[in-house]
């Protein structure tokens, strides 16, 4: 069984707490999941997946120092030939597809030595579309418009005020984007896009370029220095109990063709959200 640790920009203290919660699950082999790495983090409620530079590489130094950091496809060979897995064994890989993975995170790793792998949803990376949560934290931080009805919420808001776009998102809409069909969390997405003009996102996509997929080229980029790509479903999909389970199929072969067809072999995949309550039975088998 591998363990999954978040990491991200809301964790400062990470290098501080990483040797205690290592030391917890001594006998697994373990991965370190992250999302992206950007020069700065102007805002961490919009930019909460990423990390800063410095705390990055904090990170790799302490992981470098105690633990024996390997490739997914080395776990899996070392599976497959029942060989002992050290327990110190770590595996380093990023979810999503952003591209600072590739201007950013490649140099870094490479400069460590340390091999890694990126998960991508096939979607993002061939509309360069942004992710659903972004795009909905966004739009509700920076709409001018003071009335509006989103989609998972039981009443129209009106005389809304943009410093209460953070509890807002909290109170229910984020919980709906991880658990509403896809078809739903659509149309949600849609009309938070709506509530803000488009040169107005222009702005934003600009400010907030951390947020930005890769393009397929820029994945070959990455899978050119050996860099494993697996898949993340089409759409960043959560597999959970709330989705048709056409789409489920769908959303898991389209995801391993794209990546297959514009890179090469994907032989593996991590599931969106990651814990059990985020996969259904159908989607495991």
């Amino acid at each position: 069984m591998i363990k999954r640790i978040l990491s991200s920009s809301r964790f400062a203290w990470l290098t501080e707490m990483i040797s205690p919660v290592i030391r917890s699950i001594p006998s697994k082999p373990m991965v370190l999941f992250f999302h992206g790495v950007t020069e700065k983090i102007i805002d961490q409620d919009l930019q909460g997946v990423h990390l800063d530079i410095p705390t990055f590489e904090n990170t790799l130094k302490y992981i470098t120092k105690h633990y024996r950091v390997i490739c997914v496809n080395q776990y899996f060979q070392m599976l497959e030939n029942k060989q002992k897995i050290p327990k110190n064994t770590v595996i380093i890989q990023f979810d999503d597809g952003y591209s600072n993975n590739l201007h950013i995170v490649l140099p870094i790793m490479k400069r460590y030595n340390l091999p890694f792998s990126v998960f991508v949803s096939s979607r993002h990376i061939n509309e360069c579309k942004h992710f659903p949560t972004f795009l909905v934290k966004a739009a509700l931080k920076y709409t001018e418009k003071t009335s509006f009805h989103l989609k998972g919420m039981s009443e129209a808001i009106k005389g809304y005020r943009k410093d209460e776009w953070f509890k807002l998102y909290s109170s229910g809409i984020k919980d709906y984007i991880k658990s509403a069909p896809l078809e739903q969390v659509n149309q949600l997405v849609e009309v938070a896009i709506s509530l803000v003009e488009e040169d107005a996102w222009a702005e934003i996509f600009e400010t907030f370029y951390s947020e930005k997929p890769m393009s397929w080229d820029e994945v070959r980029q990455l899978r050119d220095q050996g860099v494993v790509i697996g898949g993340h479903c089409h759409d960043h999909f959560i597999l959970h109990e709330n989705q048709i389970p056409d789409e489920v199929r769908h959303q898991l072969s389209l995801s391993k063709s794209l990546i297959e067809e514009n890179v090469g072999p994907c032989q593996h995949f991590a599931y969106p959200n990651g814990s059990m309550k985020d996969v259904s039975q159908h989607a495991i088998n």
